[in-house]
Parts: C-alpha cells; sequence; structure tokens
C-alpha cells in the first residue's frame, strides 16, 4: 500500500486491523498456555515449577 501511494488514512486503518488480528492471536496462545502449561503446573506437586509458570505469564502480560 505504501509502494502503491495509498492515502494514509488507509494504511493506518490496515495497520490496526493487522494489529487487532496479532492481538487476539496472542491472546488466544496465552489462553492454551494457561489452561494446558499452567493448570499442568498446578497438578504436579512442584511449587518451583507452578511459580515459574505463573512468573512468565506475569512477564507477559505486563508488556501488553
Amino acid at each position: 500500500m505504501i509502494e502503491e501511494r495509498r492515502y494514509c488514512i488507509d494504511i493506518v486503518t490496515q495497520v490496526k486491523a493487522v494489529t487487532a488480528a496479532l492481538r487476539q492471536v496472542e491472546m488466544g496462545v496465552l489462553e492454551r498456555h494457561i489452561h494446558h502449561c499452567v493448570s499442568q503446573a498446578a497438578r504436579t506437586s512442584d511449587p518451583d515449577l507452578l511459580n515459574e509458570k505463573i512468573e512468565e505469564v506475569v512477564r507477559v502480560v505486563s508488556r501488553m
């Protein structure tokens, strides 16, 4: 679109759409991580593993 010298607002609109789509993918992956990896760590008898998984999620969410 830039090479085609399209209208700036059209380009921004497309960038926003791509950003929103990537955000949905990001949230889906995070949700699956929580349901699988974090819940699996919670079922173990290793509190260090669970804390590690929780800290991973906190770090990722804090960057959002």
